[in-house]
């Protein structure tokens, strides 16, 4: 058996040193993995509890369920202390929703993650989102898309 030269000795152990840096590379993509998916987690179940809050918050005030039942169904009869409470509690919704895009721009939420509070907030704004509120809230929102996206939601709703 022939011994190696000092050059074999480094040609092995740049091989073996580039597959010490391969199979670390797949670890940090599988932790990677296990991180979003972690996060996602955590911020569908913040999203979920900020939603549950404001509900809860509701049902202690029948002041201002009157409130919002007027401003769903005749919105123009709001007084102006009304439309103002009608706008905030709106906008809250509102800002829950266009927070979700940022980390899903980011890759940190799982996609069927989005989708199912997407579909719940574009469910909301058709109910809850007069055009005419949408209008005096619109310049809070300044991600086109998100705002475009609302745009035609409420024009196509008042067909």
């Amino acid at each position: 058996m022939r011994r190696l030269h000092l050059s074999e000795w480094a040609s092995l152990a740049e091989v073996v040193g580039t597959i010490a840096v391969v199979i670390s590379l797949l670890f940090v993509a599988y932790s990677l993995e296990r991180n979003t998916t972690a996060v996602s987690g955590q911020f569908a179940d913040q999203l979920y509890a900020s939603v549950r809050e404001m509900e809860l918050a509701l049902m202690r005030d029948p002041k201002m369920i009157e409130v919002l039942a007027l401003g769903r169904e005749e919105p123009e009869k709001l007084s102006k202390t009304q439309r103002e409470q009608y706008k905030l509690w709106a906008g809250i919704y509102i800002d829950m929703w266009e927070l979700m895009y940022r980390p899903q721009s980011q890759g940190l939420i799982q996609p069927e993650t989005v989708h199912g509070w997407d579909e719940y907030f574009e469910n909301w704004a058709k109910r809850n989102l007069p055009s005419e509120i949408w209008e005096e809230l619109r310049w809070q929102y300044t991600r086109d898309a998100f705002r475009d996206r609302l745009d035609a939601m409420l024009m196509q709703q008042d067909r």
